[in-house]
């Protein structure tokens, strides 16, 4: 923690840039957390260090803060470009505000554009204002920061991470209450079971701390920011674990839809080159540890605010993410395989998608498969050469390679596809044996005018079907269809309730 002299400095900083006169006349609006303290004035923020140590986090020096401070402009820059202007600082005796670029010498300030704090995700979630297509679009950027992010030796084994919130959670054993002893016991044994597991994932340097009050919609786009900046061994991880930040937010604020909306965009987008595919779909036994490893990291923030600048809202925070650090320790998981069949505008996409959520199911479509073989975006056409047998053959063997990748991790996996080829569904079954998964094949059946209907209807849709091939796909012989054949003309909320007793009945 800080010493004495260290505070007054900081509250003699504080109140020089929570001062009217040093914004022109503007009073600033204050924020304050365990860390740092953010003061808005007009069109620009300010965000001053606090001189703490924390162990996992150490600002007690100039020379530190500082560091931090370039290291959050340089980093974050890439993520949300425009948002950072520079390193801005303090003047001693008497106080004056410098620039960028600060001296050494100036008490460092991060200097910011403002932007509107009814975009950050947060608030967003809690008006009710995100959507599938915003997260959809949040997890190709989160994939994209990854994707371009370098690779780096993970500087902390899972065991170390895991006990590192046990003991955080043990000190703050007051504030969380009952859920600490049961959560800090799960941490240990889980962290320890899947150390080799987790040893095997490459890393890369990541965001860290990406939960949705760090993402900004940012001119129109999805844009994290401020990210760790003060501990390699809290960025420099595994991919997966940075995004299960994010997906534990949601699940946090009851959407867990949103959730898994936002890692199969990730997902897609990691494995489209073919070389994230491991990262993507490799590790998903780990997924529930890691989501409870980020539980357990909010519910530490939480009650270090307590500790720091009291709250009993706070308090409330971190036992309600302790708790659900809990649950994703404690729940069953088995593999289970769901196979969604039809010809092209029956519905396979909607139903798989109104089953992913509550099912928390990882989705590999054929139709976002074979875009990213061709380096195409979702709604780009592709040339009549990416539809031969060759072609399609290879998709449905690389939705098969990443469904079995996923099943060894214990996930629920939905492969939404045609499968028009009696082959393809009896292939589809064998791989669910071999995994010891639950199987449910599901079958949506269509007239032909309704079929052609919905696919003329569609705009900047993945799917490139139109009234065409669903002519020549109704000329299909298509063989002994034994999945479970649901009436797509019932309506997608009637069809995907029928199409989970269905798999109810296979569990």
């Amino acid at each position: 923690m800080a010493g004495e002299g260290d505070s007054a400095e900081f509250e003699r900083f504080a109140a020089f840039l929570a001062d009217p006169a040093t914004h022109g006349g503007t009073r600033p609006e204050r924020i304050d957390t365990h860390t740092a303290a953010v003061f808005l004035a007009g069109e620009r923020a300010f965000k001053l260090r606090r001189p703490v140590d924390y162990g996992f986090l150490d600002y007690s020096t100039r020379a530190r803060r500082r560091a931090s401070a370039l290291r959050e402009i340089a980093e974050n820059s890439r993520t949300a470009p425009g948002l950072y202007l520079g390193l801005a600082g303090i003047g001693d005796a008497p106080p004056r505000l410098i620039p960028p670029p600060a001296p050494e010498s100036a008490e460092p300030v991060v200097l910011m554009r403002r932007f509107d704090a009814a975009g950050l995700f947060d608030r967003m979630a809690a008006q009710g204002r995100l959507d599938a297509g915003l997260m959809h679009a949040t997890g190709k950027a989160v994939a994209d920061m990854h994707r371009s992010a370098p690779a780096r030796p993970c500087l902390r084994p899972l065991p170390e991470l895991a006990l590192a919130e046990v003991s955080a959670i043990d000190r703050l054993a007051s504030v969380i209450g009952d859920a600490a002893a049961p959560v800090a016991r799960l941490l240990r044994e889980h962290g320890r079971r899947l150390a080799p597991a987790a040893a095997a994932r490459p890393a890369r340097r990541c965001h860290g701390d990406l939960h949705l009050r760090n993402i900004v919609l940012w001119q129109g786009r999805p844009a994290p920011f401020d990210c760790i900046d003060f501990n390699d061994e809290l960025t420099d991880i595994d991919p997966l674990y940075d995004l299960a930040f994010l997906m534990m937010d949601l699940d946090h604020r009851g959407r867990r839809d949103l959730a898994s909306v936002t890692f199969n965009a990730w997902a897609e987008r990691m494995a489209a080159d073919g070389e994230g595919e491991q990262v993507a779909y490799g590790g998903l036994g780990l997924l529930p540890l890691y989501r409870a490893c980020r539980a357990a990291i909010r519910a530490k923030v939480a009650g270090l605010t307590v500790e720091t600048c009291g709250g009993e809202g706070a308090a409330d925070e971190a036992r309600a993410y302790a708790e659900l650090a809990r649950g994703y320790l404690e729940a069953p998981r088995r593999p289970r395989l769901i196979a969604v069949g039809g010809l092209s505008g029956s519905g396979k996409s909607t139903l798989a998608r109104a089953l992913a959520g509550p099912l928390d199911a990882v989705v590999l479509r054929s139709d976002a498969i074979r875009k990213a073989m061709w380096g195409a975006e979702e709604a780009e056409r592709l040339p009549k050469d990416a539809y031969a047998p060759e072609v399609s053959t290879e998709v449905y063997a690389t939705m098969a390679r990443r469904a079995r990748m996923a099943l060894a991790g214990g996930a629920t996996v939905i492969l939404d596809a045609a499968h028009l080829r009696e082959a393809e569904r009896e292939a589809v079954a064998a791989l669910a044996a071999e995994a010891g998964a639950a199987f449910t094949g599901l079958w949506l059946d269509a007239p032909k005018a309704t079929l052609t209907a919905r696919v003329e209807a569609r705009a900047g849709d993945v799917s490139d079907a139109d009234a065409r091939v669903v002519a020549m796909q109704a000329g299909y012989d298509l063989g002994k269809i034994c999945w479970t054949r649901l009436g797509a003309d019932d309506g997608p909320a009637r069809v995907a309730e029928t199409a989970r007793t269905a798999i109810s009945r296979n569990d």
